[in-house]
């Protein structure tokens, strides 16, 4: 899934991925989009919001705290004046150890190790994890698929009778939610 913000405007367009299997998300309600985005926002500034509630600033909870003028600033800073920022949300996020949650240190090994086999590597990066995952509030309406349970663990068959699940049946979910600022998608927008 990817959501784009061009020169003040959000264009948001979800983008069919492995992940999509796991949200009934409907182009059509500008709702459920924005759950996701409300999600993935509350998620990437989550680590900044546990260390000013009295967690130590590295600690074994979170790791590269920032809060959103910190997150807006390295994006567009150090002469990376783009006007464009992909969003990109795994929701539920991809286990990287097993059936059990990862530690902040599996998940800083699992990102440098994909960093370190991919051709391509960015410029700038900076990691921010958390081991708590997401609650889901009472609003959100029934984006999720009929195959996750309570807390974000897949089910080997899906509940039947509807075909998706919303805050009553989802308490919690993992979430893994990357920014990055580029201009490879310009030339598809006017000036």
């Amino acid at each position: 899934m990817a959501m784009e913000k061009v020169s003040g405007e959000n264009i948001v367009s979800f983008v069919i991925g492995r992940a999509s299997q796991f949200l009934c998300i409907k182009d059509e309600r500008p709702y459920h989009f924005s759950a996701v985005y409300a999600s993935a926002m509350h998620s990437f500034c989550l680590p900044f919001r546990m260390k000013q509630s009295g967690s130590s600033a590295e600690s074994i909870c979170t790791s590269g705290a920032l809060d959103m003028y910190g997150i807006v600033q390295m994006l567009a800073g150090q002469m990376r004046q783009n006007v464009i920022t992909t969003l990109d949300v795994a929701m539920p996020a991809p286990c990287l150890s097993g059936s059990k949650r990862a530690l902040i240190n599996e998940v800083k090994d699992a990102v440098e190790a994909s960093y370190n086999n991919s051709v391509t590597r960015p410029k700038f990066s900076h990691l921010s994890a958390s081991t708590c995952p997401l609650p889901i509030p009472l609003p959100v309406p029934l984006i999720f698929a009929n195959m996750i349970g309570q807390h974000d663990e897949l089910l080997k068959s899906s509940i039947s009778g509807s075909s998706s699940r919303g805050s009553l049946e989802v308490h919690s979910i993992s979430m893994s939610t990357r920014l990055r600022s580029s201009t490879a998608v310009l030339p598809f927008f006017g000036k």
